[in-house]
């Protein structure tokens, strides 16, 4: 029964650790930006958004802090491409760290960015989005 357990309890694990793909964003010496795609469901809310999630590295052995914005092009239901440069955003990373996009952060637009409404209460859909205006700063 205990090897039973161990080996869904495994099986479990390794699935949910290799279901997150991350790919580079953007990249320099001291950090790394990643991204990730996943669908946001609140059934109580009623919501089925696709989003574009972050993970933030810092490379370097000192606390580092991100200051960016990001140019955002949504294709909206007139077929129209809006180009839109998102707030100001900070991000503080520990040391030879990373922090990335989790349940406690999904209201943290720091860690995402909406691309679609799967169920089509949202006509603008996500083309292209590039982090720009970057500024990292050593603590």
């Amino acid at each position: 029964m205990k090897q039973i357990f161990f080996i869904l309890f495994s099986l479990l694990f390794i699935g949910n650790t290799l279901s997150q793909t991350w790919e580079v964003a953007t990249a320099t010496d001291n950090y790394v930006i990643y991204k990730s795609e996943i669908n946001y469901l609140n059934k109580v809310d009623d919501i089925n958004h696709q989003r574009i999630i972050f993970k933030y590295e810092n490379l370097t052995n000192n606390e580092i802090t991100l200051h960016f914005n990001r140019d955002l092009t949504y294709k909206n239901a007139n077929g129209i491409n809006e180009i839109r440069q998102d707030e100001d955003f900070k991000v503080t990373i520990s040391a030879n760290s990373s922090i990335e996009y989790d349940s406690k952060k999904i209201k943290d637009k720091t860690f995402y960015v909406f691309k679609k409404d799967n169920n089509g209460y949202i006509k603008s859909q996500l083309l292209n989005f590039d982090f720009i205006n970057i500024n990292a700063s050593k603590q």
